[in-house]
């Protein structure tokens, strides 16, 4: 999901290989539904054949995993790719998180400075993601 319209274009390029698998909607992923945002949960309302998110939402991973309680529900096979470098606890945060929802987690390897948070505070090296896979 994509909301800014200069980006539409470009992803619509990059994924073109893929069309049959990939749907790009022009809507910020929230914690709410309306006109401009949509829940998680809602989406995947209609799309119970969903099994990949990648979740980069510049500091909201928190708001968008907490609307993500039905696709977690589920027991069937999924994969996750979450950014953790956006907040200073976001991979202790949401590695456990995952786990109780019966994922396998692994951090990426190297660390990384975000030099964009303002509050920024140590540790100053971060993760930039997980991968999780039930």
């Amino acid at each position: 999901m994509e909301y800014n319209p200069e980006w539409i274009e470009a992803l619509k390029a990059t994924f073109a290989p893929w069309s049959d698998k990939v749907e790009i909607i022009g809507k910020y992923v929230s914690d709410k539904d309306d006109v401009s945002h949509i829940r998680l949960d809602t989406f995947y309302e209609d799309k119970k054949d969903l099994n990949f998110l990648k979740i980069d939402v510049d500091g909201a991973e928190a708001i968008v995993l907490d609307h993500c309680k039905e696709i977690f529900k589920s027991d069937k096979p999924f994969k996750v790719v979450l950014c953790t470098y956006h907040k200073n606890n976001d991979e202790k945060d949401f590695t456990p998180l995952l786990r109780n929802h019966g994922f396998s987690v692994n951090p990426s390897k190297g660390y990384m400075i975000h030099y964009y948070d303002k509050k920024i505070k140590a540790p100053y090296l971060r993760r930039g993601l997980i991968r999780a896979i039930r």
